[in-house]
Parts: C-alpha cells; sequence; structure tokens
C-alpha cells in the first residue's frame, strides 16, 4: 500500500500552524517558561564555578550550595548597599527644590508664559460663556412646574468601588519573590542533573543524529558563554567608566549610578536611557548651571556611542554569528512575548535558535534569516546584481573579490560560474517545454 505524500505546499501550512502554536504556548504558559528560561540562563553563567569546586574535590551539592549562597549573598549585599544611598538620596531631594524650580522656569521662557496666559484666558471665555447659558435652564426649571411624585433634582451619580482584597495585594507583593524562588529552585535542578538533563535532550531532539545534535549542543553552550562573559566584561567596564566620570563631574553618589548603568545595560536598547535618566535629573537639581548635566547626559551617550559601534562589533561578531537587524528584531519578538525578561533572554535564545538552524535541515531558515554569514556566493550576488540591472553594485561585488584574490580567480571563481547560470536559467525553460510535450 502507497503512502500518502504530502506536497511543498501542505508542509509549508503546516509548518507555519506549528509556528502559531509554538508562539502561542510561549506567549500563554509563560509563567512556566519565563523561570525556566532565567534559570537555563543562569545555570550556564553558575557551571564554570560549579565545575571548578567539583575538580578540587567537592561535592556537587556542597558546590552548588556554596555557589548559590555567595550569589544571593552578593545580590542581597549590592542591594542592601543601593537602598541605602536612596534613602540618603531620598532624604536630600527637598533641598535641590530651589534649583528644580529655577530650571523649569527658565526651560519656559517668556514666550512660554505668554502662552499659557493666552491659555488661561481662553478658559475663563469659556467658563463666563458656560455660566451664562446656566441660568436660562435654570428659570426655565423654574417656570415648569415638577410633575406629581417626582423631583427636580437630578439623579446623584453612583460610584462602585469594590473592596480591596487582602490576597491579591499579597499576589502582587510576592510575585517577585516567588519568581526569583521559582528560579533558584529551577537552577538547583539543572545543575545537579545537567549531564542527565543534556542526554535526555539529545535523546529527544538527536533522533538517531548524535553527532549533528552534540555539534550544535556544544556550538551553542560556547557562544552563549562566550556571550554571557563579553556582556559582563563590557557592562563591568561601562559602569566602571561611568562611575569614575560622575565622581569627576561631582555627582553624588556617582558608584550608585556607576552600578545601575552596569546592570541595566544587560536590557538591549532600553537600558543606557533609563540609566541615564536619574542621574541626568540629580545633576539638573544638585547643579545651579546647566554644564554639569550636559556633561552627565555627554558621558552617557559618547560612551554609549563608542561601546555599541565599535567595541561590541568587534568583540560579539565573531562569537554570536547573529546580524544587527536579527538582534533587534529578537529584541521585539521576545519583549511582546514575555516583556522585560524577554528582553534579556532575547539575544541567548535567538543565538539558540541560530545554531540549530545550522544543524538541521528543516529550520535551516532560522540561520538564513538572523545569522551573520552571507546566504549567497559570490557569482550568484554578481549575476542577480547584473539581473537586477544595479552595475554599481555588481562592480562592488568584483572589487571585493579581488581584495582577497587574484583576477585569475576572479574569473574562475565569479565571471564564468555566473555565466553558467545564465546558460541554466536560459535553458531552465526550454528543458521544461521538452518535457511537457
Amino acid at each position: 500500500m502507497k503512502r500518502p505524500t504530502i506536497n511543498k505546499r501542505d508542509s509549508r501550512l503546516l509548518g507555519l500552524l506549528m509556528g502559531v502554536v509554538v508562539v502561542a504556548t510561549l506567549y500563554f504558559a509563560r509563567i512556566v517558561f519565563i523561570p525556566l528560561a532565567l534559570a537555563l540562563l543562569l545555570s550556564f553563567v553558575l557551571t564554570p564555578p560549579v565545575s571548578f569546586l567539583e575538580r578540587i574535590r567537592f561535592p556537587r551539592s556542597v558546590a552548588i550550595f556554596l555557589v548559590i549562597i555567595i550569589l544571593v549573598g552578593l545580590t542581597g549585599m549590592i542591594g542592601w548597599k543601593t537602598s541605602r544611598q536612596l534613602v540618603e538620596l531620598t532624604d536630600q531631594l527637598p533641598t535641590y527644590k530651589e534649583t528644580l524650580q529655577e530650571k523649569i522656569n527658565a526651560v519656559k521662557g517668556p514666550g512660554t508664559q505668554s502662552f499659557h496666559r493666552a491659555s488661561d484666558t481662553v478658559k475663563e471665555l469659556e467658563k463666563e460663556i458656560a455660566a451664562d447659558s446656566v441660568p436660562s435652564a435654570t428659570a426655565l426649571a423654574k417656570r415648569t412646574p415638577p410633575a406629581l411624585g417626582s423631583t427636580s433634582s437630578r439623579p446623584m451619580a453612583v460610584e462602585v468601588v469594590s473592596p480591596s482584597n487582602p490576597l491579591e495585594a499579597a499576589q502582587k507583593m510576592l510575585g517577585p519573590v516567588t519568581t526569583a524562588g521559582a528560579i533558584i529552585v529551577f537552577t538547583v535542578f539543572i545543575l545537579a542533573g545537567r549531564e542527565d538533563l543534556r542526554n535526555r535532550f539529545i535523546r529527544l531532539a538527536g533522533a538517531g543524529r548524535l553527532n549533528i545534535m552534540t555539534q550544535a549542543m556544544d556550538d551553542a553552550t560556547q557562544r552563549i558563554n562566550r556571550y554571557l562573559f563579553l556582556q559582563l566584561l563590557i557592562n563591568s567596564s561601562f559602569g566602571l567608566v561611568i562611575g569614575i566620570s560622575l565622581y569627576f563631574i561631582g555627582l553624588p553618589n556617582a558608584a550608585l549610578w556607576g552600578l545601575g548603568a552596569a546592570v541595566l545595560r544587560f536590557l538591549p536598547y532600553l537600558g543606557p536611557p533609563l540609566a541615564a535618566l536619574l542621574p541626568f535629573v540629580l545633576a539638573l537639581a544638585v547643579f545651579p548651571g546647566w554644564h554639569q548635566a550636559l556633561l552627565t547626559a555627554g558621558v552617557f551617550a559618547v560612551l554609549e556611542l563608542f561601546v555599541g559601534n565599535v567595541i561590541e562589533p568587534l568583540l560579539y561578531g565573531a562569537h554570536l554569528g547573529l546580524s544587527p537587524l536579527a538582534v533587534l528584531v529578537a529584541a521585539v519578538f521576545w519583549t511582546l512575548i514575555w516583556g522585560f525578561p524577554g528582553l534579556v533572554l532575547s539575544t541567548p535564545l535567538t543565538v539558540c535558535l541560530v545554531v540549530i538552524g545550522r544543524y538541521v535541515p528543516g529550520l535551516n531558515f532560522f540561520n538564513v534569516l538572523f545569522g551573520d554569514q552571507p546566504v549567497l556566493s559570490p557569482q550568484a550576488q554578481y549575476y542577480q546584481r547584473l539581473l537586477a540591472g544595479d552595475q554599481s553594485e555588481a562592480k562592488q561585488v568584483l572589487d571585493q573579490f579581488l581584495k582577497e584574490q587574484s583576477l585569475e580567480g576572479l574569473y574562475s571563481s565569479v565571471v564564468i560560474p555566473a555565466l553558467a547560470l545564465v546558460e541554466q536559467d536560459h535553458l531552465g525553460p526550454v528543458n521544461e517545454r521538452a518535457d511537457q510535450t
């Protein structure tokens, strides 16, 4: 009995349907997937110190316990120190009120004050017009006697106020604590059984292709570890430079703002502006002039432009394998699905998708869409630009090839294969007509 075959169109529709189901599952089950994904990312960070303690004869359970305790202790100490500095800053805010008021009045200027006076005049005229129309309505109501059994007063507006639910308030307060606890529990179990978890994943996804899945997991692990290490190095250096710069500017609590800049920069695109907002406002409040505030904003802007456009492309380009557009699209997509945790996880998750696309033929479109490797050969690029009538870019393809290869290599590897593609496209319709006849 012959098995039914699935044509290419049906397979594409099936793949699209599966993609929609996967995205819907990720969205509606995010309460489970977000702590699990954050725990996986945290396990990547904590695996090296746990492995180091195991190599010096510590049992795995003891090594995991020590690493988790150190992590929680450092996080608590940093949070306590940060909260103390924020409390001190809050106590000092009333002393900066006059300086901020002067800045606000200077920004408004005489033109803005004139505009506000004109707006107030228009509002007063509107009130007078409304006041003139009210007596006529009142007089009409006086001339018309109310019907028997009715009242002339307007119906009273009723506002329904739901009583506060202590359980909902406790749930909102304990939500982040519960999520943090779930992340720690997931991380402990992942670290404790990481070999077993790896083997189960290979058995589930490998389908007999152990070599391919082993290479894919090793590649993804190395790329994510390098990304996390480089990001920690870059963001720590960014925060250190910010803290030193703000200290020389004279801004209070410069170490706090440097630490905040280092932490917030783990949020792609949104982190640096959020980190610069509070120091800029504080500089406006503390200093009488505009020089220190503009200098604070300039330090953040110049340093972020230098790091984002020079340092990160040089360091990330050889280790991530992602195009800049892929990083932006991934950040938007995962933020829409999972919120701020998705923004943090967007790059590691996209790295995993690109690596899977390199080793699994059915998911190769992830590598084509998000990878940084060229998907067209030089001869195909040259021929495609000639088909589009773009002589300038076709010449750029040849010039780029000549920078690395000789003229003979250009003819043998680009020009002649492009002519072969021309012949192939020309003979394609002829062969199809011959097959039909």
